[in-house]
C-alpha cells in the first residue's frame, strides 16, 4: 500500500469522523424504526431465537415480508449483533454504521487504484483523501447508513469489488480477482438495486480489462460467480422474486406516457443537478418540508469540472467511473417514484470521486504546494460548515417532524403498556394496519407469533380488533367509553395515540 505515516494519520482522522458522525446519537435520532427496519430486527430476533424467520421458515435465503422478499445479509448481520446486545433498536442499525464506515475506507483504496496509473501527483495526493473524506460527511450517505438500510451493505460490497477488482488487475492476481467477483456477488444479495447496477458494470469491466488475465481465469472465476449467484438468479426470475418489480417497476404499472418517455423523465428527475445539489429527495424528507440535498452546493463547481475531465483526460479508469454514474441511476428510473435516492445510492463511489478529481485537478493548476495546502484546508472547512448546516437539519428538525413515519408513537406506546401490562388480561392497539412494528417493539415471543394462526391476536395482546373484553386497556386515536390515562406524542408534541382503560 506504501501509504506515508500522514496519509495514514489523515485517513484515521476522517475514518474516526465518519464513525462518529454515524454512531452518534443513534437509537435516539431518529427516535423510532422505520417500518422496514423493524421488519429486519424482528426476523432476526426469530433467527437467534428459534432458527426460522417470523414464518417459521428454517434459516431461509429470502425473507418473506410486506408481499414481498427482503434479501438476507443485512438480516443475518443483525441477527448476529443481537446475540451480543439483544433485540434492541440499535442492534438494528449498528451493521448500518459498520458497513458504512468501512466504505469510506475503500472509497480512499479504491480511488488510489483509480489513479494509479496517473502521472500527477497532486492526483495521487489529494484525491483518495478527499474522496475518502467527502463520503464520510456525506448527507446521501449518512441518511442511509445511519438507519438500518439494506443500501448500506450493498454499496459496501459493490466498493469491495470494485477495489479489489482493480487491485487485481494491477497485480496480476487471480486470487484478488475472486474475492472481487465474489464481492460481487454479494452485491446481489445484499441490495435490490444491485440487481441491475452489477450487471452492467461488470461487463464494462470484462470489456475494458479482458485481456488482462488469461480466458481460462475469466472463465474459471466468473464459473464460481455464477455458481455462488445461482440462487438468486433463480430466486430473482421466480414469481416471488418478481413481486417487488411487479409492485414499483414502470413496466409492470401504468403510466401516462410510455415506458420509454416515463424512464427518461425518471433518469432525469434523479441526475438533475438542481435536484442533487439543491432540491433534495422528497422520499427521504417524509413528507417534512425538510429538504436536503444528496451532494454539497460548495462541490457542484469541482464535482461538473471532474466531470469534464472524465472526457478530456481519457482513460479506462476514467471511462468506467462515468458508466458506473450513468448506470446506477437506472434502478430508480425504471421505478414508479422518483427521484429516489435510497435506490440511486450506489452512484456514492462514481459521485464523491468525481467532486474530489475536480478539486484535485483545481489544485494541481497551481504550482505552490502551500497554497495547494490552504486551498485543500479552506475547502475542507466550507464543506464541514456544510456537514453542520445538514447535521442541524437533520437531528434538529427532520427527525423530529417525521416522528410519525419512524414509528415513534408505536414505540412510546409499546414501552408504556409494557410496563403496565401487568395490571391487564386483554390489551386492545388501533394502530398502523402493519402490524411488525409493534410486534417488534412488544417483543412477542417469535414462536407463539410464528405458531399462532392469528396473528393479531398474541396472547394478551390484540390488534386491530374490536373491543371483546369487560377491562383492559385501549390504544389507539378513538376514545372508547372508559378513563383516559394518558396520551403518547411525537417528537414534534403533536397527539400520536391515547391509553384508555376501560
Amino acid at each position: 500500500m506504501n501509504l506515508c505515516k500522514a496519509s495514514i494519520v489523515f485517513l484515521f482522522g476522517i475514518t474516526f469522523l465518519g464513525f462518529i458522525l454515524r454512531i452518534s446519537n443513534l437509537a435516539s435520532s431518529p427516535a423510532g424504526l422505520y417500518i422496514d427496519e423493524t421488519s429486519i430486527g424482528y426476523n432476526a430476533y426469530s433467527l437467534i431465537t428459534t432458527g426460522g424467520d417470523e414464518h417459521g421458515k428454517f434459516l431461509p435465503l429470502f425473507f418473506e415480508a410486506f408481499g414481498e422478499y427482503k434479501l438476507p445479509i443485512y438480516i443475518y448481520s443483525v441477527a448476529f449483533v443481537q446475540l451480543f446486545l439483544g433485540p434492541t433498536d440499535l442492534s438494528v442499525r449498528l451493521p448500518a454504521v459498520i458497513f458504512g464506515t468501512l466504505t469510506i475506507l475503500l472509497i480512499f483504496f479504491l480511488s488510489k487504484e483509480l489513479l494509479r496509473n496517473n502521472s500527477n501527483q497532486t492526483l495521487k495526493v489529494y484525491v483518495p483523501h478527499l474522496a475518502a473524506f467527502l463520503l464520510a460527511i456525506s448527507s446521501w450517505h449518512l441518511q442511509f447508513s445511519r438507519p438500518g438500510f439494506e443500501a448500506s451493505v450493498g454499496l459496501f460490497f459493490l466498493t469491495l469489488a470494485l477495489y479489489t477488482f482493480f487491485r487485481a488487475v494491477r497485480e496480476n492476481s487471480t486470487f484478488v480477482l475472486s474475492i472481487s467477483t465474489l464481492s460481487f456477488v454479494l452485491t446481489l444479495y445484499s441490495y435490490n438495486s444491485a440487481r441491475i447496477v452489477t450487471p452492467i458494470v461488470l461487463a464494462t469491466l470484462l470489456i475494458l480489462y479482458f485481456k488482462k488475465f488469461p480466458l481460462f481465469t475469466w472463465v474459471k472465476v466468473l464459473l464460481i460467480g455464477t455458481v455462488i449467484a445461482l440462487p438468486f438468479i433463480i430466486f430473482s426470475v421466480s414469481l416471488e422474486g418478481l413481486l417487488r418489480a411487479r409492485q414499483v417497476s414502470i413496466f409492470f404499472q401504468s403510466t401516462n406516457n410510455s415506458i420509454l418517455k416515463q424512464f427518461l423523465i425518471n433518469y432525469w428527475a434523479n441526475i438533475s443537478p438542481f435536484y442533487l445539489f439543491m432540491k433534495g429527495d422528497p422520499t427521504i424528507a417524509h413528507l417534512t418540508s425538510h429538504r436536503m440535498s444528496l451532494l454539497y452546493l460548495v462541490e457542484s463547481p469541482f464535482f461538473f469540472f471532474g466531470f469534464a475531465m472524465l472526457f478530456i483526460k481519457r482513460s479506462r479508469e476514467y471511462f468506467f467511473v462515468l458508466i458506473l454514474l450513468l448506470t446506477a441511476f437506472i434502478p430508480p428510473a425504471i421505478s414508479t417514484l422518483n427521484p429516489h435516492a435510497l435506490r440511486s445510492v450506489l452512484v456514492l463511489p462514481a459521485t464523491v470521486f468525481i467532486s474530489a478529481l475536480g478539486f484535485g485537478y483545481f489544485l494541481a493548476i497551481f504550482k505552490s504546494k502551500d497554497f495547494q495546502k490552504i486551498a485543500a484546508g479552506v475547502f475542507v472547512a466550507i464543506l464541514s460548515i456544510s456537514t453542520l448546516r445538514f447535521l442541524n437539519v437533520y437531528h434538529n428538525k427532520y427527525v423530529i417532524d417525521a416522528g410519525w413515519d419512524w414509528q415513534v408513537g408505536i414505540r412510546r406506546a409499546s414501552q408504556r403498556v409494557l410496563e403496565v401490562e401487568n395490571k391487564y388480561n386483554d390489551i386492545y392497539f388501533d394502530l398502523d394496519p402493519r402490524r411488525i412494528p409493534l410486534v417488534w417493539y412488544l417483543k412477542i415471543n417469535p414462536k407463539l407469533y410464528q405458531t399462532n394462526p392469528n396473528k393479531n391476536h398474541l396472547g394478551k395482546y390484540h390488534i386491530n380488533e374490536n373491543i371483546s373484553s369487560v377491562h383492559g386497556l385501549y390504544i389507539g386515536l378513538q376514545q372508547p367509553e372508559g378513563k383516559l390515562l394518558e396520551y403518547v406524542y411525537y417528537p414534534n408534541n403533536t397527539v400520536a395515540y391515547g391509553i384508555w382503560e376501560f
